[in-house]
């Protein structure tokens, strides 16, 4: 398996180290890592080998060699990274109950948020693709996208209000406004830029 760095993770990262919190960005890292790991492996499992792990501006794309997977299958593979996040953030938080750490703690919390963030049913995430993949299976594909795309741009919308809230109470902080903008661009143009590149049913 190859592995592509692209420029936009470059930048993410020179940004990150920036905030001199250099720890901080290691922990988010281990979060994406565990997370394309639990993909690697049901993919593995599957019998479907992965030809290039791509490192972009939210995590990883998994490009994959064999396309004719069922769509049962996409969507176990879809939700396999978020469950391995909410598993680890699960055993952290096991590690919290017998006293507090601040390191613990942050990567309870990171992986609890990457995963269900992942969760989320937008097209270019990881909840997105499971749920084309789970409505391909009771209709077409082409209605399938439809459904999906509509459900995505609704959870955009209120993930806007969102982040419009809490830009008004912060005053300043406006990353969760960026991010979702990018999402919508990104699924205007039909891009996948985070979990795994989607296998189409061509048969």
């Amino acid at each position: 398996m190859k592995i592509r760095v692209e420029p936009s993770f470059v930048i993410t990262l020179i940004t990150l180290f920036l905030t001199n919190e250099a720890k901080f960005v290691f922990f988010m890292l281990f979060s994406a890592m565990v997370h394309e790991v639990g993909h690697i492996v049901v993919l593995s499992l599957f019998k479907v080998r992965i030809k290039a792990l791509v490192l972009g501006l939210f995590g990883g794309t998994l490009v994959l060699e064999k396309k004719l997977i069922s769509y049962k299958r996409e969507a176990l593979v879809s939700l396999s990274g978020p469950l391995v996040n909410l598993i680890f953030s699960a055993l952290f938080f096991v590690i919290l109950r017998r006293g507090f750490l601040p390191d613990i703690f942050f990567l309870f919390l990171s992986n609890l948020s990457y995963g269900v963030f992942n969760l989320l049913p937008i097209s270019s995430l990881d909840g997105g693709m499971a749920l084309v993949a789970l409505l391909a299976t009771k209709k077409e594909l082409y209605d399938a996208e439809k459904t999906a795309s509509s459900i995505s741009r609704i959870t955009l919308f209120f993930l806007a209000v969102i982040s419009l809230f809490l830009v008004s109470l912060s005053a300043f902080n406006i990353s969760l406004l960026v991010v979702t903008l990018l999402f919508y661009a990104e699924s205007c143009e039909g891009h996948i830029i985070s979990g795994y590149e989607f296998c189409r049913k061509t048969s």
